[in-house]
């Protein structure tokens, strides 16, 4: 099996860091892309850099409107020499249909769908150029069933799955594979925030899991590996549910 270099986003948080780890324990090397710089992040840095897995890291705030002056330009691209891009950067926000307003809307939709897609558009001439390529996006359950308090999220992740199956439709021609993943319920910080501010909360969202309890970061980082490796040469336009059976 050949080993990849991926470039991952959303490398600051919980599965992020999981997948970094997974990645450099397979042989893959790894470019890291987060929105600024962490303890969290270095410790990651020197992690990968220990394993020679590390490639490098670009801090980007998907919120910055002028984000996009942060891409690869040709000559990075030859140097660098990507052939996996994990589209992992997001951003939940729990809130109520009727509170959600167009800045919140917006805001769900840059990180979680317009970073994915404008990151894709850069790199793709780039995997073509250089004989092909793997893009795993991290959606959401929530993409494929809704979701009552995070309608704004649920159709970001939505839309990352059509874009998902859209871009495999228009590069699998020129050896270009595109893949989603939909975990449910991860055990991140991101989640236990969320859990802190109701124990009710917290109790109700573990009984609702069929294997009651919530995903670690590393079973999303293994499936996230083997969609961007050699072992899954044949799956492109797929959205893989990690989400322990739930309907």
């Amino acid at each position: 099996m050949s080993k990849k270099r991926v470039l991952l986003t959303g490398a600051g948080g919980g599965i992020g860091r999981a997948t970094a780890k997974t990645l450099a324990e397979a042989g893959h090397q790894i470019y890291l892309v987060a929105r600024q710089q962490s303890q969290f992040l270095e410790d990651l840095r020197l992690y990968l850099i220990g394993r020679n897995c590390y490639l490098g890291t670009r801090y980007i705030d998907f919120l910055d409107a002028d984000w996009s002056q942060c891409v690869f330009t040709d000559a990075e691209l030859d140097e660098l020499r990507f052939d996996s891009l994990v589209n992992n950067a997001g951003l939940a926000d729990r809130v109520a249909y009727s509170q959600i307003t167009e800045d919140r809307w917006d805001r769900v939709f840059d990180i979680n769908l317009k970073a994915a897609m404008f990151l894709s558009q850069n790199l793709i001439p780039s995997f073509i150029k250089h004989g092909g390529g793997s893009i795993v996006n991290v959606a959401s359950v929530s993409g494929i069933k809704g979701g009552v308090f995070q309608v704004h999220y649920a159709c970001a992740k939505a839309a990352l799955i059509c874009l998902s199956k859209s871009l495999s439709k228009i590069y699998i021609g020129q050896n270009v594979r595109v893949n989603a993943i939909a975990p449910g319920l991860v055990d991140t910080n991101m989640i236990d925030e969320e859990i802190a501010l109701s124990a009710e909360l917290g109790a109700s969202l573990l009984d609702s899991l069929p294997m009651k309890r919530m995903a670690t970061p590393s079973e999303i980082g293994h499936v996230i590996e083997f969609l961007i490796s050699d072992k899954s040469s044949y799956i492109s336009g797929q959205v893989i549910e990690v989400s322990g059976g739930q309907q």
